[in-house]
């Protein structure tokens, strides 16, 4: 469980609220709006109503007790800045910042933010690893140029085993688990003499420039 401080209820952050407390986190949100404040207080374990770019108002936040704050006025270039600037000023543990452009991202990350988050983007980047490849049917993009991939096992793994396939030397890859079908369970600790049969998935994490060469083959 994490404690979670929202700054900014547009379409994506208040989109976030209901997800991350259902995954058991504490969530507080702020915003100027009260009728937006509203419409996401019975997934909040708390709120606040006042103006992020306040210096004041950052201040009474508490925001060093956060585990991770995020700010998601991307629209307003300033008011992003101001708040990241701020929230690093009270001493802030991890910031991720919503942006609306390239060189909002810089600057962002320029005073501080951890992590840039371009929902537009980043979802049509996932949509297009899913849809342009026919045995990709999830992928979640991570820092670094990692990513966590469910493929479909590929033809050449059928009847072999972990060990055998050696998938970390050969791909830089990391088998999380296997699900028996579509939309079964996912087993993850799958042992080095496991053997991989055909209709199943697997889900792999490593560098994605890797990881797209082993579904190209």
């Amino acid at each position: 469980m994490k404690n979670i401080l929202i700054l900014g209820l547009g379409r994506f952050g208040s989109a976030m609220v209901k997800p991350l407390s259902d995954l058991g986190n504490q969530v507080v949100v702020c915003d100027t709006d009260e009728e937006k404040i509203s419409a996401v207080l019975p997934f909040a374990a708390g709120a606040k109503i006042g103006d992020c770019t306040n210096e004041k108002f950052v201040a009474s936040l508490g925001v060093e007790d956060f585990d991770i704050v995020f700010v998601t006025i991307g629209e307003s270039l300033q008011s992003s800045l101001v708040a990241v600037t701020l929230l690093k000023d009270h001493g802030a543990k991890c910031i991720y910042a919503k942006a609306g452009s390239e060189m909002h991202e810089k600057l962002l990350l320029r005073l501080g933010a951890d992590k840039v988050i371009f929902p537009e983007r980043d979802a049509a980047q996932r949509l297009a690893n899913i849809c342009g490849r026919n045995s990709v049917f999830d992928c979640i993009d991570l820092d670094a140029g990692y990513a966590i991939y469910e493929i479909a096992v590929p033809t050449s793994w059928v009847g072999k085993s972990v060990l055998e396939l050696n998938v970390r030397a050969r791909y830089g890859a990391n088998i999380l688990g296997v699900k028996k079908k579509a939309g079964g369970a996912l087993h993850p600790n799958i042992r080095p003499d496991y053997v991989f049969a055909a209709e199943e998935r697997v889900m792999l994490m490593g560098e994605q420039t890797r990881l797209v060469k082993l579904l190209d083959r």
